[in-house]
């Protein structure tokens, strides 16, 4: 570079190459801040895939409890009809003919609105 008057007569060419490198490295950083991002955004999917099948796992164990509640309340419903034919069984003739019952139709008594027998 030539010197002139004090100053550099290429000062005009050497901001242009500064500009120019400062422009580049703002590029080269704009380009890593979109990889940035996008690998953010592909981990937030990935992210949202995994809390979704975590919520598709909880709920199937939900259902699945909620399975046997149910089970065990028809279970619970059965043992009471059962109990309910033990103790009218348990009864006298005079005691079931008082409830306007006889001893065949105990059964179809207790169960009859299931069955329809």
């Amino acid at each position: 570079m030539r010197k002139a008057r004090g100053g550099y007569a290429d000062l005009g060419l050497l901001c242009s190459a500064a500009s120019a490198y400062l422009c580049l490295n703002e590029t080269h950083r704009n380009e890593r801040n979109i990889m940035a991002y996008q690998e953010v955004t592909q981990a937030n999917i990935v992210l949202n895939q995994e809390i979704a099948a975590t919520g598709r796992f909880f709920a199937g164990i939900g259902a699945w409890f909620g399975q046997i509640a149910q089970n065990m309340a028809m279970a619970s419903e059965g043992q009471r009809r059962v109990n309910q034919v033990h103790a009218l069984q348990d009864l006298s003739d005079d005691q079931l003919k008082r409830l306007n019952i006889r001893r065949d139709d105990i059964v179809h008594h207790v169960f009859g609105d299931l069955y329809h027998i």
